[in-house]
């Protein structure tokens, strides 16, 4: 179970990477930032949060720690990562050039 939870924010982190080098190399479509860079972070947030608390599991209570990562740090890292990819696509939203019509 561990293996597809893994797999599918590998997969996040891949698909919101390839687009947020997109909208970053292409000012047209800096004005859908905040999906590849909510996306990009969230996954990212979780495997930062997950390898981080089990690193700590090292130094304090190991099953303590483990549960901790395994239970909080999907939702944390998710909710984390994905607040500051969206703060972050919102300030290359900002920077985009205006759309002529």
């Amino acid at each position: 179970m561990i293996l597809p939870m893994m797999g599918f924010f590998f997969v996040m982190m891949l698909l919101g990477g390839i687009g947020s080098i997109a909208v970053m190399v292409d000012d047209h479509a800096a004005r859908k930032a905040v999906v590849p860079f909510t996306v990009f972070f969230s996954g990212l947030g979780v495997y930062v949060m997950v390898f981080g608390l089990g690193f700590l599991g090292s130094f304090f209570n190991s099953s303590w720690a483990d549960s901790l990562a395994f239970f909080a740090g999907p939702v944390v890292g998710s909710v984390g990562g994905g607040l500051l990819g969206y703060r972050l696509g919102i300030k290359r939203r900002r920077r985009a050039p205006e759309q002529s019509t």
